[in-house]
């Protein structure tokens, strides 16, 4: 009796388990508000976020690699939303840091060999580094030389 107990709780955890979802099949669309496939059907994506706020501002900088990508994708995962700090992108006007872009690039194709879709998220937090987020560049940026004050640090400055 007590081996058939046993048996049937080991049978109903492996049914409940669930499986890592299936990536989504490209080219991805979508209809309205809706993501599709390239059959029309709505996607729904399982992701997370990938945002690094401190430079160099890429993910391999701080070692992400081929290894972390497979485990996302082995745990269910089937998109990032990868951050791209504008700083990082046009450092100077009109000058663009190929390389930075290089980086992400290398991530995204890191990704996509998973089968995890990449959202480039052009991030922002307290809209620039001259007022204790990221973002802008501070050439970019037009304050007139007026303080930043009273400065309560990310996220209290968004009050």
């Amino acid at each position: 009796m007590r081996v058939r107990l046993l048996a049937i709780v080991a049978a109903a955890t492996l049914l409940g388990a669930g499986s890592a979802a299936a990536a989504p099949q490209g080219p991805l669309g979508h209809a309205g508000r809706w993501i599709t496939d390239a059959q029309g059907r709505v996607v729904i994506v399982h992701g997370i976020n990938m945002v690094y706020k401190r430079p160099p501002y890429y993910p391999e900088a701080v070692g992400f690699d081929d290894d972390d990508a497979a485990f996302l994708a082995s745990e269910g995962y089937s998109a990032v939303r990868v951050g791209v700090i504008d700083g990082a992108v046009e450092p100077r006007p009109g000058i663009y840091d190929d390389a930075y872009l290089d980086h992400i690039a290398a991530t995204v194709d890191t990704l996509a060999r998973h089968g995890i879709v990449s959202l480039l998220d052009f991030h922002q937090d307290m809209y620039s580094e001259r007022f204790f987020g990221e973002g802008w560049p501070d050439w970019a940026v037009q304050d007139d030389g007026l303080p930043n004050q009273p400065n309560f640090g990310f996220p209290g400055n968004y009050v």
